[in-house]
């Protein structure tokens, strides 16, 4: 899945955009410290995602969860954070 497309996905799905959007937004501000919160944050994001949306293929829910957009930004985050 390209980043066009995650993006694409995204605005379909305003409430999952939106939490993705705050988990960036804490990262960047530096409310969440450490791998382990940024882990356990990033858990929690994906638990709601995953659990707030109705996958027709595993597939999809797959291509979401690794898109390369979504992953980089995450972890890069967390690295700056860290």
């Amino acid at each position: 899945m390209s980043s066009l497309e995650l993006r694409k996905w995204l605005d379909t799905q305003p409430t999952i955009r939106t939490l993705f959007q705050d988990l960036i937004l804490a990262l960047r501000r530096r409310k969440i410290r450490g791998p382990d919160s940024c882990a356990r944050e990033t858990l929690v994001f994906l638990k709601k995602m995953l659990g707030g949306v109705r996958w027709q293929h595993t597939q999809d829910m797959m291509d979401h969860v690794h898109a390369g957009d979504a992953g980089a930004g995450i972890s890069g985050d967390c690295v700056a954070a860290g």
